[in-house]
């Protein structure tokens, strides 16, 4: 059975002698009292220990609130139990407490630092999401799971240490951290792992998030397959990333908002670029995508202001809605298959963008996605620069190789530049406007050179 009554409760102010009355209304069930709101002027708060649990939306849009001790009696905090108290800059949580909502601390912009006692196993999501004065948020061991954008925009969050008890950690858990220069992860977790302060599971197969603090160049471990969403979003100090063959996904908004990337290079086994995967990226002029990747999500490359040209693969199928949405600077889109399914508002409706197509692909027209179409002429065959793709490839040398459609190229390779004899190698087809050609190193040449020519 359910009752709730309004109650007055002489409380202490902390750190004063003379106390104050707050209003709280209860609830119960079971025999167990639920704090279910409070309407006192607010200040320094101290719960009673007959309290069970506090429940959801109890203090929230509290602004006048400034600190709160909750005592060990309390097993529970609800879902935005404290949302909105800006001015809330101490929580006292006691040995006692399981579990922090979801959203329970969101927006408390003010608080600094918070203790989460041992018996805490569950932070729900956005538990503590934009509690921007927040320095220190220090994990125990006996946390088990960590919800989706625990501690999204706390802005001033250093370091992050995960202990060996979680074994649940949901997307973006510290995104938007732009304060953040490591997350550490216990050697002892079953679950988690980290290298050089950037979050993995366990196996390193999922890159799961880069510290936002951290800038300059970063490659990717080849062990990772997918990127996860958010994992780099907002690491507006970041200047160039490699992705090797071995990642299979980006994920939604892995990219967006690196202000300062200039250069992703993109490789030759990514098959889908999710939704907003690159999104505002100011820094970025050009993109090419390889001839693995079959799906581009919406606003992938949506609102990249510098970018000035990209090559879509013939493998692409599915261009997302909005995927070249605001790249002002946009002049060429250059496909080398068949026309893709698209939508119609793949590009801003101002965009002085032009689509390139190969010639002899189909599907083409005059128009597509409210662009201007034409053929793609190259002069002469070309080397495309497909980033890991391109080079030393284990025991080989490689290099993908574009023209026109259908047309045929011999590759030819000489030792001596000086006096170059020319040896014919291999005549490749170029199917959908593209070939890519490897041999084994040849050990007994110190030096090697290719160059290829129409057949």
């Amino acid at each position: 059975m359910n009752r709730t009554w309004p109650v007055l409760l002489s409380l202490l102010l902390l750190a004063a002698p003379a106390a104050v009355q707050a209003q709280f209304t209860y609830t119960t069930n079971n025999n167990a009292i639920t704090l279910a709101q409070y309407t006192g002027p607010g200040g320094a708060v101290v719960i009673s220990n007959f309290v069970a649990d506090i429940g959801p939306e109890a203090f929230q849009n509290c602004t006048n609130l400034t600190s709160v001790i909750i005592p060990g009696n309390v097993s529970a905090i609800g879902a935005d139990a404290f949302l909105n108290c800006t001015n809330l800059t101490n929580a006292s949580l006691s040995p006692g407490l399981a579990s922090i909502g979801e959203s329970a601390f969101y927006e408390c912009t003010g608080l600094a630092s918070v203790t989460i006692p041992g018996s805490v196993t569950a932070i729900g999501a956005y538990a503590f999401f934009s509690c921007t004065q927040l320095t220190n948020a220090m994990i125990p061991n006996g946390v088990a799971s960590l919800g989706n954008d625990a501690f999204d925009f706390c802005t001033n969050l250093a370091s992050v240490t995960i202990p060996a008890s979680v074994t649940s950690i949901g997307i973006c858990p510290f995104v938007d951290c732009t304060s953040l220069t490591a997350i550490t992860v216990d050697k002892s977790n079953s679950f988690y792992s980290s290298t050089n302060g950037v979050l993995f599971d366990k196996t390193q197969s999922t890159l799961i998030q880069f510290p936002g603090a951290v800038g300059g160049n970063y490659t990717i471990p080849g062990s990772v397959t997918s990127v996860g969403d958010s994992a780099f979003c907002d690491c507006a100090a970041l200047t160039s990333v490699t992705i090797p063959g071995s990642v299979a996904t980006i994920g939604d908004w892995a990219f967006a908002w690196c202000v300062k990337l200039t250069n992703a290079t993109i490789g030759n086994g990514v098959t889908a670029i999710g939704a907003e995967a690159f999104e505002e990226c100011n820094s970025l002029t050009g993109v090419i995508i390889p001839g693995s990747v079959t799906n581009i999500g919406d606003y992938a490359l949506g609102y990249c202001g510098a970018l000035t040209n990209a090559t879509i693969p013939a493998s692409v199928t599915c261009l997302g809605d909005y995927a070249f949405c605001g790249c002002a600077s946009l002049t060429g889109v250059y496909f080398q298959g068949n026309a893709p399914a698209a939508d119609l508002t793949v590009f801003s409706t101002d965009s002085k963008a032009k689509a390139y197509y190969m010639p002899g692909a189909t599907g083409w027209s005059n128009t597509f996605a409210d662009l201007p179409s034409a053929p793609w002429f190259l002069a002469r065959p070309v080397f495309l620069n497909n980033g890991p793709t391109k080079g030393l490839q284990g025991n080989a040398f490689g290099f993908t190789i574009s023209w026109a459609t259908n047309a045929s190229v011999v590759v030819q390779a000489c030792t001596n530049l000086a006096s170059p004899v020319w040896t014919p190698l291999q005549t490749n087809a170029l199917t959908n406007g593209s070939c890519y050609f490897s041999e084994a190193i040849q050990a007994n040449s110190p030096g090697r050179f290719y160059r290829v020519s129409s057949r």
